[in-house]
């Protein structure tokens, strides 16, 4: 196995940089930003009085009615399996169904298993979801569907149906959870864009070369997006911020609220 000395991963130019030390470096800086952001006030919570709130028993009849949905089509097709998650209401994967859709096309008919099915969805309202692309692959066609609430994006959430060349549906997978209002905050976008540059300046001598610490700069556009929690009803406004510097291109999530960093990752060069 190969090493890398310490004085080879100190450059001052990261382009020249071994694979080794850019990767070193992106994982430092994630740690980083996680303990900052571990730092950070957590959301008001209501408060325990060892009764069940009205949101957990929520939660609780929804993934009842999913799960009364999965035993009626394991009814229909007994090979059918599904796989829960932890803070959702309806199931994270649905195999081996078998469910004849009708429509002229495939997001119609991936609609139409969804409509006759709806409490798969967990809470999520089918009209919040915006078709985000249809792939094709040998006899199948993959249609995924993005979530949105109040007319914005949800950061990550989405919906797919595979349907085989009959319009059969065989699959469904979502990680899609049911969100409350969203309320804008008084941070505007260009702010955002500023906020996550010099959140990322801050914490990149955690890991990176020194010297190259103020080199971020936002890219692309700032989105408006939503960041939805683990339980029912949680839900962030804020903008999704692109930005580039010694780590490669990370996307910076702030919040509108108030200005912090929600949450940092690298994105996947293009």
């Amino acid at each position: 196995m190969s090493s890398t000395s310490p004085s080879v991963c100190a450059r001052r130019d990261t382009r020249h940089l071994p694979t080794v030390c850019r990767r070193a470096a992106a994982t430092a800086l994630a740690l980083a930003l996680s303990a900052g952001l571990a730092a950070l006030p957590a959301a008001a919570a209501e408060p325990s009085t060892g009764q069940p709130t009205a949101r957990e028993k929520k939660a609780a009849q929804l993934r009842a009615a999913a799960e009364a949905t999965v035993r009626q089509l394991k009814l229909r097709t007994p090979r059918a399996r599904a796989v829960w998650r932890l803070g959702q209401s309806g199931p994270q994967l649905l195999s081996g169904v078998a469910f004849q859709t009708r429509g002229a096309n495939a997001e119609a008919r991936a609609r139409h298993f969804l409509r006759a099915h709806p409490t798969l969805l967990g809470g999520v309202d089918a009209r919040d979801l915006r078709l985000d692309h249809v792939s094709r692959s040998h006899d199948r066609q993959v249609v995924r569907f993005a979530q949105s609430a109040s007319g914005l994006p949800v950061l990550d959430r989405f919906v797919a149906v595979t349907l085989d060349r009959r319009g059969v549906a065989i699959h469904f997978s979502s990680d899609a959870r049911a969100l409350g209002p969203v309320t804008r905050g008084p941070v505007s976008a260009s702010q955002a864009a500023r906020a996550a540059t010099l959140a990322m300046q801050g914490r990149s001598r955690h890991g990176v070369p020194k010297g190259s610490a103020a080199t971020w700069v936002a890219q692309a556009t700032t989105k408006v997006v939503v960041v939805s929690g683990l339980g029912l009803g949680a839900a962030v406004h804020g903008y999704a911020v692109d930005v580039a510097g010694p780590a490669g291109p990370w996307r910076v999530v702030i919040r509108s609220a108030d200005g912090r960093v929600h949450l940092a990752r690298p994105r996947a060069r293009r």
